[in-house]
């Protein structure tokens, strides 16, 4: 939460900490991540804002000279390499370690994994810090000023090694949640509408078993749903794995329709049992 009187940094902080993380990501935010030293993403997410703010104020204090008398009539080569700062690795070190209450060797950790070094599976974007010397850094500052943090925690999830999978039953537990409490909070939709809670699993008489992620009623309709839980896409090779997932799930929600429907009267009284009608 925010103090009594938040300053506007504060605010931003806390309004970027909430759009970073997903409602159904609790769990997996604050677990503790070995290849992390022991850190969770939630204290990642605050070294990465601690950064980033670090990293604006070196900007700031620039342009503040420049717009003075300092720079003028000097020649460009005076002056231009400030607009390239860089932050002395102790020091960044220190300051992470204070602002997200960890030791050194974590809050190095934490630095060190903020670092861009040509490794397989790193971005420029996760990682906004570029070695410039032996204990110096440079910060990305398009990275660093407009990142998409939402993605950059899914980013972060599949470079610790966090199974992915994992995202997808509490993504669906979090659907289900939403649709029984729009429900039940509807005046139009209170009595005439029912969700399951769970997911439901039905084996038909002549035909496989299905796993159904969401069923929910309107009347006398019964809506089958499929929902997937994937990493946003951001380069022609995601988009195409992106439009086949979604592809591959829009049949298969047409199959278990049909699997439902087979025999209809098992179904009803499955949806009896359910408790949904």
């Amino acid at each position: 939460g925010l103090p009594e009187n938040p300053t506007p940094e504060q605010v931003a902080f806390l309004v970027s900490q909430t759009l970073a993380s997903e409602p159904y990501y609790a769990e997996l935010l604050n677990e503790l991540q070995p290849n992390l030293a022991g850190l969770s993403i939630h204290k990642l997410l605050l070294a990465w804002s601690a950064v980033s703010r670090i990293a604006l104020l070196l900007v700031e204090s620039v342009a503040e000279k420049h717009t003075t008398t300092l720079y003028k009539d000097s020649p460009a080569h005076s002056w231009l390499p400030e607009y390239a700062p860089v932050l002395q690795m102790d020091a960044l070190v220190k300051a992470v370690a204070e602002i997200i209450s960890a030791n050194h060797a974590e809050a190095r950790r934490a630095v060190d994994f903020l670092t861009f070094r040509g490794l397989t599976g790193q971005e420029i974007w996760a990682q906004p810090l570029i070695p410039v010397g032996v204990s110096t850094l440079a910060p990305v500052f398009g990275a660093i000023d407009s990142p998409n943090l939402r993605r950059l925690v899914d980013v972060w999830m599949r470079q610790l090694g966090i199974d992915l999978a994992r995202r997808g039953p509490a993504f669906e537990a979090h659907l289900r949640a939403m649709v029984q409490n729009d429900i039940a909070t509807s005046r139009l939709l209170s009595g005439f509408a029912w969700s399951t809670a769970d997911d439901y699993t039905f084996r038909p008489t002549n035909g496989r078993e299905e796993q159904i992620d969401l069923i929910f009623v309107l009347g006398k309709t019964v809506i089958v749903a499929e929902a997937k839980c994937i990493l946003e896409p951001t380069d022609s090779k995601a988009v195409a794995m992106h439009r086949r997932t979604v592809i591959g799930a829009a049949n298969h929600g047409p199959r278990k329709s049909q699997a439902l429907d087979v025999p209809r009267e098992t179904m009803a009284a499955n949806i009896n049992n359910l408790g949904l009608a």
